[in-house]
């Protein structure tokens, strides 16, 4: 079940893209909203009357308000249907993340400005196929094993196997209890820091491998900016400002981008191992140079030696400064 929170985000910024008022919507769901189940809306509706997420209500509405007046949105169409994914996930492949779609056309991603763009599976992203691999093993298998067999010792979990390949997933989630603590124990901060200067240089020297071309460059550039064969709209809520963006399609970023290159390079020296990137392309129109540069985190998702390690995506360039992602008006 989605969270409260993401409930409210989603569903009033489909009222505002319907053009009721927050107090009128809320009493009873419009016929228009589907796959809204009843229990839900009374749970919406009891958050409401709580004023309790007073602001958030009220700038989800602002955004899916401000989308059924924008140029870019429906430019004051009252929407016929507007149908919510809910507590559905993306398919794994999925590379438009939407939450609503509005009259079978628009979809729209309701998030806060999240600097997230991608969880995957490392070999999803630096290859860009499914492999089950465990990445810190196939990156860096002495020091990983160095620094399970420290962890081991440490902990004063003999019964664990010696060999970090034969660690099964209980006994990972049992080892991973007793390093709960946001830092390493001294003891074995060295052994990790080792592990991750090799994962993270290992790693870059993989994926930049694996780019034997300027387009598989550009194209990977896409694929981490989430573009995809059709546009999608984020809306959102941000500390600075609300986050109104329309993402574009490859073909409209192949109009207004001159692409130049895509760089990766390993974060020697970050504290856990990353990859960072960075785009560089140029304006059509004005010959502006633009760079969005972002970089990608090598972890466990579960707690430390539960399971394999996860890729998070990660954005550092501010969305409305990302080349094919437009702001609407």
């Amino acid at each position: 079940m989605p969270r409260l929170e993401t409930e409210i985000s989603e569903l009033a910024t489909a009222l505002g893209a319907l053009g009721y008022d927050l107090n009128a919507g809320m009493e009873r769901r419009p016929d228009q909203i589907l796959n809204v189940a009843e229990a839900t809306w009374t749970r919406l509706r009891q958050a409401y009357e709580s004023g309790e997420h007073r602001l958030l209500f009220m700038t989800s509405w602002a955004n899916g308000h401000a989308f059924l007046w924008a140029r870019d949105g429906l430019r004051g169409r009252l929407p016929i249907r507007v149908e919510w994914k809910g507590p559905d996930r993306q398919v794994e492949q999925d590379p438009i993340p939407a939450d609503l779609r509005i009259d079978n056309v628009f979809l729209v991603s309701v998030k806060s400005r999240s600097a997230v763009l991608w969880n995957r599976s490392p070999s999803q992203v630096f290859s860009r196929t499914p492999m089950a691999l465990h990445w810190y093993e196939h990156t860096a298998a002495d020091e990983y094993q160095a620094l399970y067999s420290a962890s081991r010792t440490w902990s004063s979990m003999t019964h664990l196997p010696a060999r970090a390949s034969e660690l099964t997933r209980n006994g990972g989630v049992e080892l991973g209890r007793q390093l709960r603590s946001r830092e390493w124990p001294e003891p074995l901060m060295a052994h990790y820091l080792a592990m991750s200067e090799k994962c993270s240089t290992e790693t870059a020297a993989l994926w930049n491998a694996a780019l034997t071309t300027p387009a598989k460059r550009e194209q990977t550039a896409w694929w981490l900016l989430r573009l995809s064969p059709a546009p999608y709209f984020l809306l959102g809520d941000s500390v600075r400002a609300p986050l109104r963006i329309r993402v574009d399609t490859p073909w409209d970023w192949r109009q207004s981008w001159r692409f130049h290159r895509f760089e990766v390079r390993a974060a020697v020296g970050a504290g856990q191992p990353q990859v960072e990137w960075s785009i560089h392309v140029e304006d059509r129109h004005t010959g502006e140079a633009r760079i969005a540069a972002g970089y990608v985190e090598i972890r466990w998702s579960h707690g430390r030696f539960s399971g394999h390690p996860e890729a998070k995506v990660q954005l550092r360039t501010a969305h409305e400064s990302v080349p094919g992602y437009t702001a609407l008006i």
